[in-house]
C-alpha cells in the first residue's frame, strides 16, 4: 500500500504531472458532496496507507501570500449554523505553516478564527477518520477570499504546490551512502535488497568511511553512515536516526605498531581527520601527529614501517594478529573504563530537508531492517561477502556480532547518553527512545 496524493479537480492534479510514474493519484471531484462519496470510493479501491489531499485554497488572512504553502492541521465546516459545526485534525502534520481551514459550501462564510478556505477538506478528513487511514492537506493560496476572480494566480499556486509536493512528500527517491564494511551491508540488506516490503526508491553507494563523512559535510547524501564524531559539524543539515548506529562495549578502535618495536609513538596512520577513531586516538594520545589513509591500507602502511603506529578499525582489527603486528592499546576499553558507557562509534543521518513523516518512515524500516538480519542471519550472507574486505566467514561472524547489536536497532536511552558524552547535545526523536 502507497501513500494517495489526492486532488478535487484534474487542474489541482496536473501539479504532479511530472511525476506520474512515482506517485499514486486520484480525484475525488469538487465540493463536499462529491468529495465524500468519491473518498469511500477512491478508499476501497486504492486502500492508500495514508492520503494527501492537495490544492489551491483561498486565503482569510492577508500576511499569507499568493504562492505561500500551507499544511491544513484543522478542518472545519462552515456555512452551517453554528450546532452543525464539526472540525477535524490532520494525523500526519507537514513540516510547513500550520493553519485552519474552513470547509465552505457557498461564498460568505465567516473566517470563525480560520485563515484558508477550501470546499472538500473536512469531507475528505472525515472519510478517512472514518476508514482509520492517516491523512493530511497541503494548500497553495491562490487568492485572498474577497477579491474578484480576476486578481486570482491559480498557475503560480500550483507552481508553488508542485515543489512543495516534491518537497515534502516525495523525498521516498532519495540517495543513500553505507559502507562496505558487514555490519553496514548486514543491516542494510532487508532493505536494499527488497526482503521486507517498502516503497523507498534508493540510490545507494558504498563508500570508506571517510568519503562518508566528507560526503555529509559537503551535503551529497540524503541519508549517509557517518563516523558520530562529525555530527556536530553538519547538525545544522542533518539529524541522526535512531536506528542503524555502531554502539557497544568491547568494539573500540586498535592502536596497533610493529611487533618488538619500541620508544615513543609520534606519528600514527588514521582512518581520516573526521572519523571517530582519530577523535579517541586524540583525546588519549593528544600529543600524536595523525596521518590519514584509507582504513583498509592501514596494517600493511604500519608493518612497512610508514609510521609509529596506526589505529584499525573494520575487519582490520580481527586479522592484525595475522600480521607482524602487536596490541599497543584498545581505545575503546579507555573509554569504557573513563565512561562507563558503551563506545558510538558510527551513526545514521537523513538530511533535516525530508519531512518528518518520511524521516520517521525511513528510521522505522531500518530498525525493522535490522531485526529482520538479526532473525535470519544467514539470508544476507552473499550480499555482506560482495562488498567485505575479509572473506573469511568467522571474521564476518565477529565483525557482525561486535557492531550489531540492540543499539543498532533502536539507540535507546544508555546509547543516547553516550552519544551526548562524545560529542554534546545531540536532536533525536524521543519517541524512538525507548
Amino acid at each position: 500500500m502507497k501513500p494517495l496524493l489526492l486532488f478535487a479537480t484534474d487542474l489541482e492534479a496536473t501539479a504532479v504531472s511530472a511525476l506520474a510514474d512515482s506517485v499514486q493519484v486520484a480525484v475525488c471531484g469538487v465540493g463536499a458532496v462529491e468529495a465524500a462519496v468519491g473518498m469511500v470510493d477512491i478508499i476501497e479501491r486504492y486502500k492508500p496507507a495514508a492520503v494527501l489531499l492537495c490544492g489551491i485554497a483561498g486565503a482569510y488572512d492577508r500576511q499569507l501570500k499568493i504562492g505561500d504553502v500551507v499544511s491544513v492541521a484543522t478542518e472545519q465546516t462552515a456555512t452551517l449554523p453554528p450546532v452543525y459545526i464539526n472540525k477535524y485534525s490532520a494525523t500526519l502534520p507537514l513540516p510547513l505553516k500550520q493553519v485552519v481551514s474552513n470547509t465552505v459550501m457557498a461564498v460568505g462564510a465567516e473566517p470563525a478564527g480560520a485563515e484558508v478556505e477550501n470546499m472538500e477538506g473536512a469531507a475528505v478528513f472525515a472519510v478517512c477518520h472514518r476508514y482509520g487511514v492517516p491523512c493530511a492537506e497541503i494548500r497553495a493560496i491562490s487568492n485572498y477570499v474577497d477579491d474578484p476572480r480576476e486578481l486570482w494566480d491559480i498557475p503560480a499556486a500550483l507552481t508553488a504546490l508542485a515543489e512543495a509536493i516534491k518537497k515534502y512528500t516525495l523525498m521516498k527517491q532519495l540517495s543513500l551512502h553505507i559502507s562496505p564494511c558487514p555490519n553496514d551491508t548486514f543491516a542494510f540488506d532487508a532493505i536494499v535488497n527488497h526482503r521486507i516490503a517498502h516503497d523507498f526508491d534508493l540510490a545507494v553507494e558504498y563508500k570508506d568511511i571517510e568519503e562518508l563523512n566528507q560526503g555529509v559535510i559537503d551535503g551529497v547524501a540524503d541519508i549517509s553512515k557517518i563516523s558520530y564524531s562529525v555530527y556536530p559539524k553538519i547538525a545544522d543539515r542533518y539529524m541522526l536516526l535512531t536506528s542503524g548506529s555502531a554502539l557497544g562495549r568491547g568494539n573500540g578502535q586498535l592502536l596497533v605498531r610493529r611487533k618488538g618495536e619500541s620508544g615513543d609513538i609520534r606519528r600514527v596512520i588514521t582512518p581520516g581527520v573526521n572519523t571517530t577513531a582519530q577523535a579517541l586516538l586524540k583525546r588519549y594520545y593528544p600529543d600524536v601527529e595523525c596521518i590519514p589513509m584509507l582504513f583498509s591500507s592501514i596494517a600493511e602502511a604500519v608493518e612497512r614501517g610508514e609510521a609509529d603506529a596506526g589505529v584499525l578499525i573494520h575487519e582490520g582489527r580481527f586479522v592484525y594478529q595475522k600480521r607482524n603486528l602487536e596490541l599497543v592499546a584498545d581505545l575503546g576499553k579507555l573509554w569504557e573504563a573513563e565512561t562507563s558507557l558503551p563506545l558510538p562509534l558510527g551513526a545514521i543521518v537523513i538530511k533535516r530537508e525530508v519531512a518528518d513523516t518520511i524521516r520517521k518512515q525511513f528510521d522505522t524500516l531500518l530498525s525493522e531492517s535490522v531485526q529482520f538480519a538479526l532473525q535470519n542471519p544467514t539470508l544476507s550472507r552473499d550480499f555482506v561477502k560482495q562488498h567485505a574486505q575479509e572473506l573469511d566467514d568467522e571474521v564476518i561472524n565477529q565483525h557482525i556480532a561486535l557492531f550489531v547489536n540492540s543499539y543498532t536497532v533502536n539507540l535507546g536511552p544508555e546509547g543516547l547518553e553516550a552519544v551526548k558524552r562524545l560529542i554534546g547535545e545531540v536532536e533525536i526523536d524521543d519517541d524512538k527512545i525507548f
